[in-house]
């Protein structure tokens, strides 16, 4: 938040694109995050056994927000796992309250499943609108030409 006034601003930064071999349980998400997290130094300043200079635990807030992700199981114990490492660092970390679902992703499977309900668009009939709207999606991309002349008309 900006002092003295009423507006927020958005604050985020990325800490690392990193791949990780081997299982992709919880257990061994939470072992790579805090991993980076430590890379990064933002659990440094927080707890006195991992740095010269102590802040108060609540710090750590400020430093970690929250977590986007999708509703895959191993995400769910990757959060649990997170929150019990961190707490063992006496971080105080609620694995609930940091984690948002992600909204691009539940909005896609709730659209799978509203199409699934309505048919696949295959012979679907002219009063189904999935199935129509699958067959002109499917005439346009049928060639270069169609693709240009609908971006045109957009």
């Amino acid at each position: 938040m900006i002092v003295g006034t009423t507006s927020l601003k958005l604050d985020a930064d990325l800490i690392a694109f990193h791949q990780l071999y081997g299982d992709h349980d919880g257990e061994s998400l939470a072992a790579m995050v805090l991993q980076l997290l430590d890379r990064a130094r933002i659990t440094a300043g927080v707890c006195p056994q991992f740095s010269t200079i102590y802040l108060p635990t609540s710090d750590i807030s400020l430093k970690v927000g929250h977590f986007t992700l999708d509703n895959a199981s191993n995400n769910q114990t990757m959060m649990e796992a997170l929150e019990r490492q961190l707490n063992k660092r006496d971080i105080p970390f609620d694995a609930k309250d940091c984690r948002i679902m992600c909204y691009a992703h539940i909005s896609n499977l709730s659209s799978g499943h509203v199409i699934r309900a309505a048919g696949d668009g295959e012979g679907a009939s002219e009063y189904n609108p999935i199935g129509r709207a699958c067959g002109v999606v499917r005439a346009i991309r049928v060639s270069g030409k169609c693709q240009e002349a609908f971006d045109e008309v957009v």
